[in-house]
């Protein structure tokens, strides 16, 4: 199964990737991580101060393309990587699963030195005008979303879980009754 959480900074994508890979037993790529690893910092917030946005869309997008050659697994990505259109098409045959956080939440989530360490939620309004650009893009191109208000990340990862398992199983099999109801109705 090939799963990529997208969402607003804050909305859980990296412990509800965590989790959901655990649960599936498929490996979990989060690409802030690699992202401050190749720029050999501590945060993927100092790497985007380093790089500025233009090289730092670059390399999430280098690394998104790594990430994609994979058969399986879960993606834990950037906020702004659904944002860029060749991202886009690197996902074609991905579960694109977007976890809806209201700006509101994803602020009481993040403490105000976390939101320091992030450089587009330094200024409130500017971070408000991000999200609402970004809203209408998670939800155009996600094949599932899921809300995380109030929720566990546990809880959130059981229901992703549990809803791929439902899409991604093989209809069921024809009743013997049907067969037949069937096959009578093609001898009319």
């Amino acid at each position: 199964m090939r799963i990529v959480l997208i969402g607003f900074m804050g909305s859980g994508k990296t412990t509800v990737g965590r989790l959901l890979a655990e649960r599936l037993a498929v490996p979990h790529i989060d690409t802030d991580p690699i992202i401050a690893e190749r720029v050999d910092v501590p945060t993927v917030g100092e790497a985007f101060s380093r790089l500025g946005e233009s090289a730092f869309r670059e390399l999430e997008s280098t690394i998104l393309a790594e990430s994609c050659r994979r058969d399986t697994g879960i993606i834990s990505s950037g906020g702004g990587i659904i944002a860029v259109d060749a991202n886009r098409g690197l996902l074609a045959g991905w579960h694109i699963i977007y976890l809806h956080t209201p700006f509101s939440v994803v602020e009481a989530r993040l403490s105000s030195s976390e939101q320091q360490a992030r450089p587009l939620l330094r200024n409130r309004d500017a971070a408000v005008a991000l999200y609402d650009f970004r809203l209408p893009i998670y939800r155009t191109w996600a094949t599932q979303e899921f809300s995380t208000v109030g929720r566990h990340p546990e809880e959130i990862a059981a229901e992703i879980a549990t809803t791929l398992s439902l899409l991604c199983s093989p209809p069921p099999s024809l009743s013997p009754l049907s067969s037949s109801i069937s096959a009578s109705s093609k001898t009319r």
